[in-house]
């Protein structure tokens, strides 16, 4: 596996590789949402995103071809922040069926803010919150957190890694695979993992055909390397801390990615809808982009 970052000469795909939808699809990932927050600020960015998000289709994609309209969006854990009455407004915005306000398929990882309704949603959903499917060229599956009571979670532990290499090991060997998860492996996160779930993770992404991991939960837009899989994390809606009460330590770039996969290929952009990680007004800025090869 190879990869060309915005820094380099980006060899394009063939052009039949933009126009066959047998052959490129579109995923447009979500970081934290964190609905029901008492910091307002997330709300208007919430909204913010969601307008980003639908004007997506027709624009140009930093590495060439036109943005089109997603074969689904993905939202990375953290959807709703410890709030028993902001499910319903969620699921009335990222519906399955495509009929809410963001108007295309939506899917949901769960992630260490997300209570049990929203478990429950995502089983209601997805029959399983480590649910997978199949999206053109890639098989996406999803794991979970290691849910002990209502705001108490761990990272995946031992038996749960076991448990996503035993249903990636169950899929054609030749299928590429992406794994999502809430859970960061970016900064100083890996420490939060089980040493040996951890190693166990890597292992299983080297093994079982995975050209790259989606996570949530450090609200940064992200690409980076790990063990020799590329990782990429969206950013989030929170600019400032998602909690009001919380004192004013840093900032978080309010961004969503755009993923291409094609034969062979998939591409990753970061947008801006709102406010960098400076907290400057950047909204329509690409952040960042690359191209993988696999």
């Amino acid at each position: 596996m190879w990869f060309d970052s915005t820094a380099r000469k980006r060899p394009k795909p063939p052009k039949s590789e933009y126009v066959n939808p047998n052959r490129l699809t579109t995923i447009y990932l979500v970081g934290d949402t964190h609905y029901g927050t008492n910091n307002l600020e997330v709300g208007d960015a919430n909204e913010r995103q969601i307008v980003a998000l639908k004007s997506m289709p027709g624009k140009a994609h930093p590495l060439g071809g036109t943005i089109k309209a997603p074969d689904a969006v993905i939202q990375l854990g953290d959807a709703i922040h410890e709030a028993t009455d902001t499910t319903a407004r969620f699921s009335g915005d990222y519906r399955l069926d495509g009929t809410g306000d963001i108007p295309w398929p939506c899917y949901v990882v769960d992630g260490n803010h997300d209570q049990n309704q929203v478990r429950d949603m995502i089983r209601a959903r997805h029959g399983s919150l480590t649910w997978g499917k199949k999206i053109g060229e890639i098989y996406y599956q999803a794991m979970t957190e290691n849910y002990t009571a209502e705001n108490n979670t761990t990272p995946p532990t031992v038996a749960q890694v076991a448990a996503a290499d035993a249903l990636l090991a169950a899929r054609p060997a030749a299928e590429k695979k992406i794994i999502m998860l809430h859970r960061a492996l970016s900064g100083g996160y890996p420490a939060e993992w089980d040493a040996t779930a951890l190693t166990n993770f890597d292992t299983m992404v080297a093994a079982r055909g995975v050209v790259a991991v989606l996570h949530g939960h450090d609200h940064y837009s992200q690409h980076f390397t790990r063990s020799g899989y590329r990782v990429f994390s969206p950013g989030s809606v929170t600019q400032s801390p998602f909690d009001q009460s919380m004192p004013y330590q840093t900032t978080y770039p309010e961004s969503f990615i755009i993923l291409r996969t094609g034969y062979g290929w998939y591409d990753v952009a970061s947008y801006l809808f709102g406010f960098n990680v400076n907290r400057v007004w950047a909204p329509g800025t690409w952040e960042w982009s690359e191209r993988v090869h696999f």
